[in-house]
């Protein structure tokens, strides 16, 4: 279908006639080598990862954010008890440590005898 070799002839959707360049046809072929070559690397690396179990892979995948989920809010609730359990520690040492300041002020304080 080449035409006058400057590439194809296409007749467009109203029946013109199209004619690619030898440049517009090569980037074509660039983009589409690309893409392909980018294909293959994806289906390799599904290949090497999951082997033959292809179609067990979302599930999988699947299971594996849902663990990854449960884990994280595991570690997360864990450090919110963890973080109330300290607050809760100092705020009753503070406490006890004002009730013991009170009673030595208190008992600290001469008494004034009645005898001068």
């Amino acid at each position: 279908m080449a035409a006058n070799g400057r590439g194809f002839i296409d007749h467009g959707e109203y029946g013109r006639r199209l004619e690619a360049t030898d440049e517009e046809m090569a980037r074509d072929y660039d983009s589409q080598l690309l893409e392909s070559v980018a294909v293959r690397r994806r289906r390799m690396r599904d290949a090497l990862l999951f082997g033959a179990q292809r179609g067990r892979r979302t599930a999988d995948e699947r299971l594996g954010k849902v663990f990854a989920g449960i884990a994280i809010t595991a570690v997360l609730c864990a450090g919110c008890v963890g973080w109330s359990f300290l607050q809760h520690t100092l705020a009753t040492q503070k406490a006890e440590q004002e009730k013991q300041q009170r009673q030595m002020q208190q008992y600290g304080q001469p008494t004034r005898s009645a005898t001068p």
